[in-house]
Formats: structure tokens, sequence, C-alpha cells
């Protein structure tokens, strides 16, 4: 056998320490290039219909980006379309170019949205929470809670209504003063602005109307976006914080002689441990514990997540002693210079 004193004698500090990747890292990578894509997706679709509106419809600048946002908005007032501009090649195009936006712009601008969405979170989650501090300040974390966790998800959905509150009152004031409409008429406009629903009874009149109308538009149907998405994942949330707290809660304060036996005897515990620890064991490692209070709260697959895993751990696991060390690294040094004879 080959011998192994360079790797032991070897200082640690001189060794560079690998870059571990992450589906998170991948991820982040994918969703810049996917979110790149997207927004050039988007100006270009914006371009073509801008050019459209001023060189063949004969729209000034803001009828042009004003005709663009109704129609990606799929909002659709239908004071301005290709019917009133163009003749039958233009509506020909026309039908083209609004079956593009719906299909594939809508796409484009939802993962614009999720992106955006992701970094904001992304940076609340950069900020030390209370129970973080306290951890940092050597106390131990909070337990699980079950109605702080469904305060939570009530919170978030408490957040939503003032968010689209907050977007219907703004359209609502804003459009009142501009236009001259009553309270009733703005509160109405904005409405059907928000939901893309667009009946086109009314619609902005003045330049002035139509830039806000541009922004409010795409502001508003991304909020309601946002929230819809929110609020419609709340009942798969309570269900889910009710299945955690059931599982979390199944052994109460302690653990009795049975109840060890039932966790060490499970299918997806047995098939954590590895050939060596045999069927037999009568403890469980507390990385087994967790993953095992995982796969029961639904969190993980153990086929799907699990396993995979522990096929590579098997696999780098040269003398199947369940932990990765020194020896198995000098396994396959002694593996890769054997080979090379």
């Amino acid at each position: 056998m080959a011998s192994t004193q360079p790797l032991v004698s070897k200082d640690p500090e001189a060794i560079p320490a690998a870059h571990v990747l992450s589906v998170n890292e991948l991820q982040a990578s994918m969703k810049c290039k996917t979110f790149t894509i997207a927004v050039l997706l988007v100006v270009t679709y914006w371009f073509v219909g801008f050019s459209f509106g001023v060189r063949y419809a004969g729209w000034d600048l803001v009828d042009s980006v004003y005709f663009v946002a109704v129609t990606i908005t799929t909002v659709g007032y239908g004071d301005l379309s290709f019917m009133s501009a163009s003749k039958y090649k233009g509506r020909i195009f026309g039908g083209c170019y609004v079956f593009v936006g719906v299909v594939f712009i809508a796409v484009a601008m939802g993962k614009i949205l999720d992106v955006l969405q992701e970094r904001s979170q992304r940076l609340l989650r950069t900020m030390l929470t209370s129970e973080q501090k306290a951890m940092a300040e050597g106390y131990p974390p909070a337990c699980f809670d079950l109605k702080r966790e469904l305060w939570k998800v009530y919170g978030r959905a408490a957040k939503c209504s003032i968010w689209i509150a907050a977007t219907i009152a703004v359209g609502t004031l804003t459009m009142s003063h501009m236009e001259g409409w009553s309270l009733g008429d703005a509160f109405y406009f904005s409405c059907v602005t928000m939901t893309t629903v667009g009946y086109g009874d009314l619609h902005p009149s003045s330049r002035s109307s139509k830039v806000f109308v541009t922004v409010y538009c795409l502001l508003s149907f991304g909020v309601l976006a946002s929230c819809l998405s929110v609020v419609g994942s709340i009942p798969f949330e309570v269900r889910r914080i009710h299945m955690t707290a059931e599982v979390l809660g199944q052994f109460g304060a302690a653990l009795d002689d049975g109840e060890l036996r039932s966790i060490c005897t499970s299918p997806s515990v047995q098939r954590l441990k590895t050939a060596k620890e045999g069927a037999g064991a009568s403890c469980v490692s507390r990385a087994e514990f967790v993953i095992w209070q995982l796969v029961k709260q639904g969190k993980l697959d153990l086929d799907d997540d699990v396993q995979p895993c522990l096929s590579r751990f098997d696999k780098l696991d040269k003398d199947g002693s369940g932990n990765l060390d020194s020896m198995d690294i000098a396994r396959i040094v002694d593996a890769k210079v054997a080979s090379q004879k």
C-alpha cells in the first residue's frame, strides 16, 4: 500500500479550502441568467410596441408607452387599439403582438417579479432577528410555537391586504385629482385597472394621467399578483404548520424505551444507518433524528431528497464507518495511485 505520510503530515492550514457547491448557488446563477433574458424580452417587446405606435399609428411618445403598458398587463381600455390605428396588415401584426404579450411576456414579467421579490426577502433574512441575536449571546433558540407560526402566516395576509388597499387608495386619489372624477368613479377605475379587467367605460384622457396610469397599471398588477400568491398559499401553510406541530410534539418533553425502539426500528431511520452500524442499533444520532423529523413533516422526501445524498456519502465513506475522515481520504488516494501503476 502506498504511504499516506504526506497527507497526514501536511499542515492543515496550508491546504486550500475547497469551495463546496450548493443548490442555492446553482439556482441563483440560473435565476440570474433567466432574469437577464426576461429583461431583454420585455425591453424588446416594449420597443416593438413603441415603434408601432410612433411610426405606423401616429401616436406620440406618451400614447405609445401607455398603449404598450395597458397591452402587456392585459388591461386594454380600448381607447387605443390596433383597430383604430391600422388596417388589415397592422391588425395581423396586432393579433400576433397581443398573443406574444399574453403568453410569453407575461411569463417574463413573472420571472422578473419573482427575482425582485426573492432579493427583497434575502435582504430581510440578512438582518438578525431577535432569536438569532439571542443565540449569538449564548441563549438557547426558542422552541416551535404553534400560535406564533400561525400569526406569522396571518400577518403576511394582513400585510398583503394593506398593500392592496394602499395601492387602490393611491390610484383613487390620483385619478380623482387628475381627471376630475368622483371618488366612486376613481375607486372603480383603480379596481378594474388593478385586476386587469379594464372595461373601457372609464379611461385616462390627459397626458399626465396617461403617464400615471402607465406606471400604475404595471405596479398594481405586480402588487396584486404577489399578494394573491401569498394569500393562495395560506391554507397550505396553515396545514403544514399544524402537521409540523403534531410531529414535533408527539413525544412531549420525555422519551421512553418503547418510543426509542419505535424510532430506531422505523424504516426511515434504518435507511439512514450504514451496514456496519447494523439493523439492531439501539440509538439515534442527532442528524438521524433531524432527518427523520423532516421526513415526517413532509419537508424532505426519503427517496428523492435523502437517498441520493446517502448514496453519494456511501461512495466517499470507503471504510463504511459512517463518518468521513482522513482514513477515507487515504483510501481514495491509495486507490488512485494503484490505478495509475
